[in-house]
């Protein structure tokens, strides 16, 4: 006869064959109820059919047979990630084979293969139902497609240009109220504060523009004396029209480079954007003809914190 502990250990691994067949990431909620009312049915059941004298005996009995369904289950895991994991050939610590399930990747011939890769769970993680995701988070390549439409039509150049006044009568509002909290240029002004009130990335952007211009002053006077050639009647003159058209002329490379490489230095979303690669895997060529093949199926990211520092990708990444 077999031992009493055998039936919940192999439950739980069984349980870890079940959910490699599943997103499990988006139905943890119901799952987690789905245990609550089970062990509370199993509770029921030992004192009303197998007589339990207390409800905390079955609770106990409960407690044990949890525990032996959860050993089974961290016991499954730890060997197949250990030994089986499509991701056990690459090399790194072994506590990182265990947990989490990605692939970090450093290097920038990554980014683009990558960012062609279905989304991660990740982004689905804010609603389980996908008819209520926003066009970022969802993960249907059609549903995507289609919601993307009116989107390039409302943000395309043309478009652009004909939301001009309103800009300026936005930005006109958040400078008249800047000058009115430095009275006129009497005192300083904490421009962080009023930054902070900008979406997110848009806001940590042109914090850290602003902190870098600050560390090379030079740079900051470059950039001024060239805005201010382009708009000599000072931000009262500023156009979105006359701003493209100095962009498109050369007039202002320097704006294009404090942007880009703020963003190259602070990314404005450093979690890599995760993505899963397809059932066949995906081969990432490198610069130095060693590819490096993905499991399918796996999670991955190109590590956008990680890259800007890369010596292998930048000269001197950090100046």
């Amino acid at each position: 006869m077999a031992p009493t502990w055998l039936a919940p250990v192999l439950l739980g691994v069984a349980a870890h064959g079940g959910i490699q067949l599943v997103e499990i990431d988006l139905i943890l909620p119901h799952i987690g109820l789905g245990l609550v009312a089970l062990g509370a049915a199993y509770i029921g059941v030992g004192v009303h059919v197998f007589n339990a004298t207390l409800y905390v005996d079955a609770a106990v009995e409960l407690a044990r047979v949890a525990a032996l369904v959860a050993l089974g289950l961290a016991a499954s895991m730890l060997v197949y990630r250990g030994w089986f994991h499509r991701l056990r050939r690459f090399p790194g610590p072994v506590l990182a084979r265990f947990s989490p399930r990605e692939l970090s990747v450093a290097r920038a011939e990554a980014v683009a293969p990558l960012a062609a890769c279905r989304k991660s769970t990740l982004y689905a993680l804010s609603d389980w139902n996908d008819d209520r995701l926003g066009l970022i988070e969802t993960r249907s390549l059609a549903d995507h497609r289609q919601r993307r439409k009116p989107w390039e039509t409302a943000l395309s150049t043309k478009a652009l240009a004909q939301y001009d006044p309103d800009m300026q009568s936005t930005i006109g509002m958040f400078l008249d109220a800047i000058a009115t909290a430095g009275e006129g240029g009497a005192k300083a002004v904490n421009v962080t504060d009023w930054i902070a009130y900008l979406a997110d990335t848009t806001s940590n952007t042109l914090i850290n523009a602003l902190y870098y211009l600050s560390r090379h002053p030079h740079h900051q006077r470059a950039l001024q004396t060239s805005l201010a050639a382009l708009f000599p009647g000072g931000p009262a003159s500023f156009t979105y029209a006359r701003l493209a058209a100095g962009l498109a002329a050369g007039d202002v490379p320097l704006l294009d480079a404090v942007i880009n490489e703020t963003m190259r230095l602070k990314p404005a979303t450093p979690g890599g954007n995760p993505r899963v690669t397809p059932p066949d895997g995906l081969r990432i060529v490198l610069d130095d003809d060693a590819p490096l093949v993905g499991g399918g199926g796996g999670g991955g990211e190109a590590n956008v914190l990680v890259i800007p520092g890369n010596t292998d990708v930048y000269i001197a990444p950090r100046q």
